[in-house]
């Protein structure tokens, strides 16, 4: 694996939530928000590298707009051994 996405917290969610994710090497990375009828909502974070070792995102979905629901977010990550996707759930409340 070149990195591991982990679930946002909290979860459900009212205003902000922090999404955790863990490079195994230097990679690009870009974090989008879909929401549950394939529609992209946001490019939380467009392509930027970022190097090996923990980081977290802290995010306010209301800033685009999303009204309550189920939404999925998912990282995708290019490095020397190609490009990596995967998404979860999460949930905003209000």
């Amino acid at each position: 694996k070149v990195f591991e996405l982990g679930q946002n917290f909290p979860n459900p969610y009212r205003t902000t939530t922090t999404i955790p994710f863990t490079l195994k090497q230097a990679a690009i990375v870009r974090m989008e928000l879909w929401d549950l009828s394939g529609r992209k909502v946001a490019t939380i974070l467009p392509d930027e590298v970022r190097s090996a070792g923990e980081h977290t995102l802290e995010i306010n979905p209301a800033l685009w707009g999303s009204p309550i629901g189920n939404y999925m977010y998912q990282l995708v990550a290019t490095s020397s051994q190609g490009t990596f996707v995967v998404p979860k759930m999460m949930t905003a409340l209000r």
